[in-house]
């Protein structure tokens, strides 16, 4: 009973000391998460920031009709129309940009991810609008390397085959 008795301190602190190890990891594991959310929302303010930058004298009944346009095969040849169909397209990249940044830091779904490329693939698998697209696009220049990559990766292996042309 004295060797149990006399092991308790030694039980006691190692506990202890495990129980200060943990606290430290949770500690961190806030630290780190706090800095993540911090980071994001900084992203989404150069976001809105940017965004309204380029829709500053953006005409969306003008930019949907042009869109409209390309997406049934048809020309435009109205060089503001064009402009706003491009701002628009920018500004959808910027999105999915933030939307590929909360990814990378797990503050967003994959599923999420998922259906809004999902989404955008009926009107890239028409001719006229990815020519606008790849306009824009330009191979992701300007972009952060990450979400350029797999958005490159996303148009190259873009399945239209199951899509309306």
């Amino acid at each position: 009973m004295s060797q149990v008795l006399a092991r308790i301190p030694s039980y006691l602190q190692s506990a202890g000391s495990f129980g200060i190890a943990l606290s430290l990891l949770l500690v961190a594991f806030e630290l780190k998460q706090g800095r993540d959310i911090a980071e994001a929302q900084l992203y989404s303010e150069r976001f809105e920031f940017n965004y309204r930058i380029q829709l500053q004298d953006f005409d969306l009944d003008v930019a949907s009709k042009a869109l409209g346009k390309l997406m049934t095969g048809e020309v435009e040849t109205d060089k503001n129309a064009l402009y706003q169909a491009e701002a628009y397209v920018y500004a959808q990249f910027l999105n999915l940009d933030v939307m590929h940044f909360h990814r990378a830091k797990n503050l967003l779904d994959e599923e999420v991810w998922s259906k809004q490329l999902e989404g955008l693939t009926p009107p890239m698998c028409t001719p006229a609008f990815r020519e606008l697209v790849d306009s824009v696009w330009s191979g992701g220049f300007g972009y952060r390397n990450a979400f350029a990559g797999d958005i490159n990766r996303w148009l190259n292996n873009l399945d239209c085959s199951k899509e309306p042309l």
